[in-house]
């Protein structure tokens, strides 16, 4: 298969590895059909495999508020902050099989609870799906008690769906957020930021003609879709990590930008080198690891 066919189905990270696995049918994007989606779906999970997870990590599935969601849980707890993570996967993928083995070593770092979203996925459920689920059930751990004290992480499409969401748990008169993490984060829908041509040879793994597909099926015409569009009158601290390689690179400055002079708290680090959502695709580099050591440094600190 060509590399522009891998690209076409959005496969975020290890396209040559999982090629020469065979672990790819070719998938044409400018129309989603029931397999289409099936098959890029049970692709991506695969990417849940490509290291193991961390050891003595308890997964349980619950549903709160009709929203699968799961209990990763270490076998060392201390904190009593929750992390809720938002996974990745254009809008249209993603689930706890393709990021069981991040969010495993993530809460075995954090010695904390995560709980996992699976939020609705487009085309079949657009914006505000997603959106709603997020809040759905941040709000009903609150509500029963469940946690007292939420920390919010999402990767790629997830960022999007974390700022979205962030800005909907704002105007309900409820607990805020102690902060939220991003990784690779997709933010502006409209794919016009600078970084999309200057990053365009750097980047292996993402495409602006692309990206703007997935947008146009997640948003289906509505322009409150776009995350960028959210105004926070009173962000809460933040860490956003973006690689320097990544056509996305813009999303994360800019939010940087807009949020440094209303919260003191808000810190950009830039991987140099690094591509899209590289924690992915290899956890014991020396990357990834100092990735988990600053999400700890600033989880502890909240």
């Amino acid at each position: 298969m060509k590399l522009g066919n891998i690209l076409s189905v959005m496969l975020l990270i290890l396209l040559a590895i999982a090629h020469a696995n065979g672990q790819i049918n070719s998938i044409k994007m400018d129309t989603l059909t029931a397999v289409e989606i099936k098959n890029f779906r049970s692709f991506f999970d695969n990417l849940g495999n490509i290291y193991p997870m961390a050891k003595d990590v308890k997964i349980e599935n619950e549903k709160i508020e009709g929203v699968n969601c799961y209990w990763v849980t270490p076998t060392t707890t201390i904190s009593d902050k929750v992390l809720i993570y938002l996974h990745g996967g254009s809008l249209a993928a993603g689930s706890i099989n393709s990021h069981k083995a991040l969010v495993s070593h993530i809460a075995t770092k954090l010695k904390a609870k995560i709980l996992f979203v699976e939020y609705a996925l487009a085309p079949e459920h657009p914006f505000p799906a997603g959106m709603n689920d997020v809040v759905n059930v941040y709000k009903s751990l609150l509500t029963n008690k469940r946690a007292a004290k939420i920390v919010l992480m999402g990767d790629s499409a997830g960022g999007g769906i974390l700022l979205s969401s962030l800005g909907e748990i704002q105007t309900i008169k409820t607990i805020q957020p102690l902060g939220f993490i991003m990784i690779s984060p997709w933010l502006d829908l409209s794919c016009s930021n600078d970084s999309y041509e200057t990053n365009k040879k750097s980047d292996p793994i993402l495409t602006k003609e692309d990206l703007k597909k997935f947008a146009d099926y997640y948003s289906s015409g509505n322009a409150s879709s776009n995350p960028w569009n959210v105004k926070l009158k009173n962000p809460p601290p933040s860490l956003l990590m973006v690689g320097s390689n990544e056509i996305l690179a813009d999303d994360s400055k800019k939010l940087f930008e807009r949020f440094k002079d209303k919260q003191r708290s808000t810190t950009l680090k830039i991987y140099e080198n690094q591509t899209h959502v590289w924690v992915l695709s290899n956890i014991t580099s020396s990357a990834s690891q100092e990735t988990l050591e600053d999400v700890k440094a600033f989880f502890d600190k909240l």
